[in-house]
């Protein structure tokens, strides 16, 4: 008909008038429902969608493919429990029908109900065997669920079925670069696009697979490609903005994340990332102000949080920084040591000893073997010890994974500590444990020991 033809060019509205017109000639005609339907969906207007469905389903109500098509229209619209009623109708008409499990299977997956959408896909294989994309679909849920051997192991079966599967090839590509072997996922991401040149999403998964790999050239080039194909992608310019920060271009990386939030004023992470720029070009107003979006788009994101109160500091703000770096502190779940860190050091900037020891006390506890958490214990005490602050603001502008500094190094430290605030138990405790991590100066230890005596 005119209206399909119209729909396969991609004039929906056209087609959806032709549609009309065939529905005022016969308004008992199903079909046309139907085929409106799936106009409406492909204009994301899932509601007038779903409204035709339920006019089909009225007049032919034992036709398994309008609950399926139905079903498919609220999956898309992201209410799973209404697409798996549908699915279980068009079992009950149908239970050999082998598609509404795997479609069943993926609604389950959709709410993480892995055990119940893998049930479904092995039924779908049972009535299928020759299958590639039940096999697909199982993988998908052993990879989501953690299993990425029982994944890997379906997407080669889907493969083995169909080895033009560009999906197949895609997925395990993902499922290896969960395991951290990225060249193994890139290769199958370079064969997933050899199959299929034009999809933008290989391109974009395997720049993030450069990414992780340290690759940030490669992960642009991909970017890039991405965009090139789907120019309205925010994800991609936030990814590549990302790439460009670590590469050290600041200024491309914020022209990418203000075309990330142009693309989507309500993006909280684009605002998260250009702040992050924003500080490290030491433009504390535009960071805050960043920051300040992320919070109003997203109030639970702690990290945002955290970071204002770190510029905070740097300005000087106490009062501020501690205020966010609390409510971090319960919107981050758990907290990482960095950020008892950071309220230590601020407190102490405060002239409040007491919440700093508290503060440091939580980060030892925290992590207990951690070197800095011993270091930035040291910050109080004697003015012998105040330099030590200077140390703990590189560490905070440096990764949480700091592992510069040598334990033995950093319990010794602690213990000197422990003496200047006159703990002598404590002290002795750290100088034993350094001497056990092998700080470098025996003798001195012995020497605070036997001082200890």
């Amino acid at each position: 008909s005119r209206g399909t033809a119209y729909r396969h060019k991609g004039d929906y509205d056209s087609a959806i008038a032709d549609y009309d017109t065939a529905i005022r000639l016969d308004p008992e005609d199903a079909d046309a429902y139907i085929i409106r339907g799936i106009g409406y969906c492909l204009e994301e207007d899932y509601d007038r969608a779903i409204a035709d469905f339920n006019h089909a389903i009225s007049l032919n109500p034992e036709d398994t493919t309008f609950y399926l098509i139905r079903g498919a229209a609220y999956k898309d619209k992201g209410d799973n429990d209404a697409a798996i009623a549908d699915y279980d109708a068009a079992i009950r008409i149908d239970p050999e029908d082998a598609n509404a499990y795997c479609d069943r299977g993926d609604a389950y997956r959709d709410k993480e109900d892995y055990d119940r959408a893998i049930a479904d896909f092995n039924h779908a294989i049972s009535l299928d065997p020759e299958d590639a994309t039940a096999y697909c679909k199982r993988g998908n849920a052993y990879r989501d669920n953690g299993d990425y051997d029982r994944a890997i192991a379906d997407f080669n079966h889907a493969i083995s079925l169909d080895p033009k599967f560009a999906t197949a090839y895609f997925n395990r590509g993902n499922a290896y670069c969960l395991k951290e072997n990225y060249d193994r996922g890139i290769a199958d991401f370079n064969y997933a696009i050899s199959l299929a040149p034009e999809d933008a999403t290989f391109y974009f998964i395997r720049g993030t697979a450069y990414k992780d790999k340290g690759d940030n050239d490669a992960a642009i080039a991909d970017y890039d490609a991405t965009i090139r194909l789907n120019p309205e992608n925010a994800d991609a310019y936030l990814n590549r903005g990302t790439a460009y920060r670590d590469n050290g271009d600041y200024d491309s990386a914020i022209a990418d994340y203000d075309t990330a939030i142009r693309l989507n004023p309500e993006y909280a992470t684009a605002y998260f990332h250009r702040g992050m720029v924003y500080s490290r070009k030491g433009d504390h107003d535009k960071a805050i102000a960043d920051y300040d979006a992320a919070i109003r788009v997203d109030p639970e994101d702690g990290c945002a949080y955290n970071n204002r109160g770190y510029i905070h500091w740097l300005n000087e703000d106490y009062d501020s920084a501690i205020a966010d770096l609390e409510i971090a502190t319960i919107k981050i779940v758990p907290a990482f040591v960095l950020l008892y860190m950071l309220k230590g050091i601020v407190y102490y900037y405060k002239d409040d000893c007491a919440k700093a020891i508290e503060e440091f006390d939580n980060a030892v506890r925290l992590c207990p073997n951690y070197a800095t958490d011993y270091v930035n214990t040291d910050f109080l005490g004697d003015d012998e010890l105040v330099g030590i602050v200077d140390e703990a603001t590189e560490l905070l502008e440096s990764t949480a994974e700091n592992s510069s500094i040598p334990k033995g190094n950093a319990a010794y430290y602690l213990a000197l500590s422990m003496l200047y605030r006159n703990n002598p138990r404590f002290a002795r405790q750290r100088f034993e444990r350094a001497r056990e991590l092998g700080f470098e100066d025996l003798d001195r230890i012995a020497e605070h020991l036997e001082n200890l005596e």
